[in-house]
């Protein structure tokens, strides 16, 4: 698998890691995806960017600074389109805000 397939890969566990477990932090998503802190960080901030997720406040501490929460943007749509070819596959996604409303 190449690395531009990792990022994706990437991306999509981590949006579809918030949309099935509600709010978290960026560390729990680490832990849980295995994944670096860089790589969870890029990617979270890429989608606030994007407008397909927010911060949402603090949440429990577990001795250390409590964890920002990450949460999904309720009326966020995505639009995804596959090309599959015989070598390549590309992928593009779209994330917008209903009747342009920011969060």
């Amino acid at each position: 698998m190449d690395k531009s397939s990792i990022n994706v890969l990437n991306k999509r566990n981590v949006l579809n890691y918030i949309r099935r477990n509600g709010a978290s932090g960026r560390a729990e998503i680490v832990r849980s995806l295995g994944l670096s802190v860089p790589t969870v960080m890029n990617i979270s901030q890429a989608f606030i960017d994007l407008g397909a997720i927010r911060e949402v406040g603090l949440g429990e501490s577990s001795g250390d600074k409590p964890p920002m929460l990450l949460d999904m943007i309720p009326d966020a749509y995505c639009s995804v389109g596959v090309d599959f070819g015989l070598e390549n596959m590309h992928i593009i996604a779209a994330i917008e805000r209903r009747f342009g409303k920011k969060p």
